[in-house]
């Protein structure tokens, strides 16, 4: 889903566009996250705006750590990327779907899902690929 704006953003320090990345993000690259959501597993809210580094999983590491959950009903597809925290229960968390994951200062993806605990290594975070959905979001822009 993209929403349209009902007037023109006014640009400010606090309020800026960001380029969308074109191409998936390489295994190894660290990047960031952000959210308002729960910052521990008992439900607890944040005061500010929380921020993590993250590193990108290449695809087949981030299928078979998510296969090797129980119980795993999640489909690792293309139209996603994985990240994990540098350190372990470092990540996202709920209340932060639909946040960014933002490589080299370019949007890459959008919070989708992780596993049980907030930002356990074992079960990465799951990010929406912008990439994947480049054209569609560009063919939007372009019809005005």
């Amino acid at each position: 889903m993209l929403l349209k704006l009902d007037r023109k953003a006014e640009l400010t320090s606090f309020v800026q566009v960001i380029p969308l990345l074109k191409q998936r993000p390489p295994s190894g690259e660290v990047c960031s996250t952000a959210g308002w959501g729960k910052v521990d597993d008992n439900g607890a809210l944040p005061d500010k705006l929380q921020e993590v580094n993250t590193t990108v999983l290449g695809q087949s590491e981030c299928t078979e750590r998510w296969a090797e959950l129980s119980n795993n009903e999640a489909q690792i597809t293309e139209s996603m990327v994985c990240a994990t925290g540098q350190r372990q229960f470092q990540g996202f968390c709920s209340g932060d779907s639909g946040g960014p994951l933002v490589c080299d200062g370019k949007a890459a993806g959008t919070v989708a899902f992780s596993g049980q605990r907030c930002g356990d290594n074992k079960s990465p975070d799951v990010y929406m690929l912008i990439p994947h959905y480049i054209k569609w979001i560009e063919s939007i822009l372009t019809r005005g």
